[in-house]
Formats: structure tokens, sequence, C-alpha cells
């Protein structure tokens, strides 16, 4: 005849110690088995799996695991790009075209592609996205600087050939440390504008690009002409990584250039914004997660 407990539900619950008895404490020691199998919980009159069974799914899992996501330095690399022999970085980012204003739907198609492919890895980077795919969906002008409320822009986070170092300019407007980037102005490929405007603020050549954004910001940029209001840049970041012994020569938009450590990123005399540091942060983790895939 069934006991009480043996005649509950057999619906298996996660090992509870409020809900142990005594003797009960015993068999469930060992912290796999209260993980696995959830112990003799007073509501559940499963036994312990068979140890073959409980291994065959601690390896099913990690093996899930190692397929799912690459984990390095806090960084995950996205399931579709591991497991490839395709090159990691690009010479030239895939062009759209410089499109005009007929041509606006279409650019903003190929660049929301981007965003859409785009993986956040925590809540700020998630809610910069929703909020660039709904202002997207509600201006169809969203690449152009006419679209007043707010418009698309790109920007690249430039590392050594080592991912040792990060570059910033001193932009001469702002007169901040920043990033180099830029407004879209119609074209489509962020990756493209993104890399263009690092090729020309930084002066140096031969600058690869990984295709597939690794930060997107969405901030507010107070104008400084009466006849330009106040407007959201949608700021979608890329990864760039400069050639060996690059030399750098800036252009009329950055007073100075200076390659900085990781430790530096919180320096009080750079000033960077928390939205900067965050974009080094992951540029640096993805540079050096894709480092290790180009040496194996």
């Amino acid at each position: 005849m069934l006991g009480p407990r043996q005649a509950h539900s057999g619906i298996r619950h996660r090992w509870c110690p409020r809900r142990l008895r005594p003797h009960d404490r015993r068999r469930t020691h060992h912290p796999r088995r209260r993980l696995d199998c959830g112990g003799h919980c007073e509501h559940s009159s499963h036994r312990h799996q068979p140890r073959h069974r409980r291994a065959l799914a601690l390896v099913c899992r990690r093996q899930l695991a190692r397929e799912q996501t690459v984990t390095l330095r806090g960084n995950r690399l996205p399931a579709r790009h591991t497991g490839t022999r395709e090159p990691c970085w690009h010479a030239a980012a895939p062009a759209a075209g410089q499109l005009g204003s007929s041509d606006a739907e279409a650019g903003l198609a190929v660049a929301l592609e981007a965003v859409e492919r785009f993986e956040p890895q925590d809540r700020v980077q998630a809610q910069h996205r929703r909020r660039l795919i709904g202002f997207a969906a509600r201006h169809p002008d969203a690449l152009h600087r006419s679209c007043e409320a707010g418009h698309l822009t790109a920007s690249a986070w430039v590392v050594n050939h080592d991912a040792t170092q990060g570059l910033v300019l001193l932009h001469r407007k702002i007169g901040r440390w920043l990033q180099p980037g830029g407004h879209a102005d119609g074209e489509g490929s962020l990756a493209g504008v993104a890399l263009r405007e690092a090729t020309e603020e930084t002066g140096i050549d031969g600058l690869e690009i990984w295709t597939e954004p690794v930060d997107i910001d969405v901030h507010l940029f107070v104008s400084r002409k009466r006849s330009e209001p106040d407007h959201l840049h949608f700021d979608v970041r890329f990864l760039v990584r400069a050639p060996r012994h690059a030399a750098t020569r800036g252009n009329h938009e950055s007073e100075e250039l200076r390659w900085i450590r990781y430790d530096e990123l919180t320096e009080p005399e750079l000033g960077l914004d928390a939205s900067t540091r965050r974009l080094a942060r992951y540029g640096f983790n993805l540079a050096h997660t894709l480092g290790q895939r180009c040496d194996e």
C-alpha cells in the first residue's frame, strides 16, 4: 500500500532544505544529487536516478552550452559565429550604396538587419536596441539628418593589432574624449559608416572591421546651432582593428589622438562617460575572443 507521500503527484521538485526531515538530509548531502534529483522532499517520492543517467544528462548540458555560446573574459560570442572558418576581420564592410532620399526605406531596412542581429549582453543594450527599432518604425527617414527628432549614427572602438590598446580622440568641437564615429547620412551599411569615420578621423590606413555590432547606444545630442534643435543619436557601434605599427594622423575633427589600455578607461584625466566605457569593455573582450579563434 502506498503511503501518503508516495501517493502524491509524480512532479519532481528542486531540493529544499527547509522541507527535508532530519533523516533525509543525510541522503542528499552530495551537491550534484541535490541539483539533479531534488532529494527526498516531502512533495516528491522519487529516488535518485541511476548514475549513468545523471552523467549523460550532465554531458548533454555541457555540450549544449558549448554549442550555444563561447565565453571569454565576460564576453559572449553569438552562436552563429562559432565554429566557422570565415575570416575574423574584413578590410571593407559590405556596402549598401549611397542611398538617396527616394531610397530611404530601403537603406533603413539594411541598417535594421544589423540591429536585429545584434544580441544584447546587458539590460542597457537591450533597452537601447528596442528604442532604436521602435524609433525607426515611426520615422522612415531615420538615416538622414533631416529627421529632426533623431537619426542613426555609427561609431567604432578601434584597437591595435594585439587588442591591448584602444584609440580615443579629443573631439575639437565637443571638447571630450570619444570614439571615432559620425552620421549615417542615408547610408544603409552602418558598418561601412563606422569604418569610413574611423579611417577619416584616425588617419590609419588598412583598418579592418568586424561587421556585427558590438554595442548600441541612444543619447541626447545638445545642438550648438540655433537652427538645429536638440535631438537623439541612435548610435550603432562596431569593433575595428588597426594593422601592426599603425600611425595616427587625425583630421580637423580631432584635436588629439591617444592609445589607452583597458585599465585606463576610468582615468579622471580622460573623463570617459559610461557609454564609451561600456563600448570599450565589450570591444576589448570581443577582440580577444576573435583573436583566440584566429589563432586556433
